[in-house]
């Protein structure tokens, strides 16, 4: 009895040394955007790590997998950012139906783009693409401050949403239409 009382002792508030928690964050910026039908568009991978363990600023390394439905976007290509490195990747692959890109990054900093990823919309008009992304080892986590020595962070991960619009029909070719209709109703009253 006495065992267990002081490994309850030990286990409560009091007993257990206290920690700080460090926020930070990967995700897809913008948080949303509506794209034409047959449009290329671009969404960023931006990391705010400010408030992690290690030096700041740092050099941050991880890695992410992203996914979309590719009936209603196709990748394109990604480029990174300055002073970031691919490290790995980018490789496609699918997951569940979806289609997915991992890239591995070192040297970011600790906050800002890590790089952009390039799409053009496939789907119909009023199709919403949703992008998920998620660490590319969800089993130990990738993420580390490499300054002074590898501090490990886990980040939270935010996705984005395309919405697919129609092509917009350009205003001269609404003037060119009205003034055809004019220039029809005029002949028309001349007979």
């Amino acid at each position: 009895i006495l065992r267990t009382v002081a490994i309850l002792i030990a286990l409560s508030p009091a007993g257990i040394p206290s920690t700080t928690a460090f926020a930070a964050s990967v995700f897809l910026d913008p948080s949303s955007v509506a794209v034409a039908e047959d449009g290329d568009f671009t969404i960023d991978l931006v990391m705010n790590a400010a408030d992690t363990l290690g030096s700041h600023p740092g050099s941050f390394g991880g890695g992410v997998v992203i996914d979309f439905d590719p009936a209603l976007a196709v990748y394109t290509g990604f480029s990174i950012g300055a002073p970031a490195t691919l490290t790995g990747g980018p490789t496609i692959g699918s997951n569940a139906g979806l289609q997915t890109v991992t890239i591995e990054f070192d040297t970011a900093l600790d906050v800002g783009a890590i790089g952009t990823f390039s799409f053009t919309a496939a789907g119909p008009a009023g199709s919403i693409a949703g992008f998920g992304i998620a660490d590319q080892d969800d089993f130990f986590g990738s993420f580390a401050n490499e300054l002074p020595t590898n501090q490990p962070f886990t980040p939270t991960f935010t996705g984005t949403s395309v919405t697919i619009t129609a092509i917009p029909v350009p205003a001269a070719a609404w003037l060119l239409l009205s003034g055809l209709g004019a220039m029809g109703g005029l002949r028309a009253r001349r007979r």
